[in-house]
């Protein structure tokens, strides 16, 4: 409740960070808007279209080594804010993530990639907002 009036201005703030920053900065913007939608719940939905092709952009491109702990942040806030908004609006999208996440489960990833750690709760949350919807993916978590 508290948060309601603020949710536009912050919202369009961290989005601008997004786009704009510099990695730290977008790693700090990503926690931010998972910690928004988290908070926010269904009242996330009115940002969701304007948000999502940005997170998905991070987690397709983020591929550098440099880039391991962007794109785990990503992983993070797609599942946080597929779980705000619900199964209905997050369903298309979550099978384009889902895609993604399957490519890198089956990829060779270094001890200290925070990657997978990261990917673990995500699959959790995705499970959790998608129900039934999830079980074809069951095989490969």
């Amino acid at each position: 409740e508290i948060l309601t009036p603020y949710l536009d201005g912050i919202v369009s703030k961290l989005l601008v960070l997004l786009q704009n920053g510099k990695q730290m900065v977008q790693e700090g913007a990503l926690t931010a808007l998972a910690s928004v939608a988290d908070s926010s719940q269904e009242l996330f939905q009115k940002y969701y279209d304007a948000v999502m092709p940005y997170l998905k952009a991070i987690l397709v491109n983020a591929t550098d080594k440099s880039n391991r702990m962007l794109r785990a942040k990503s992983m993070e806030c797609i599942s946080l804010v597929g779980m705000a908004v619900g199964k209905e609006k997050f369903r298309d999208d979550a099978k384009q993530v889902m895609e993604v996440l399957m490519q890198l489960q089956g990829s060779q990833m270094e001890a200290d990639d925070p990657t997978t750690s990261y990917m673990l709760q995500a699959w959790a949350r995705l499970c959790k907002c998608l129900g039934q919807d999830f079980l074809p993916y069951m095989s490969v978590v």
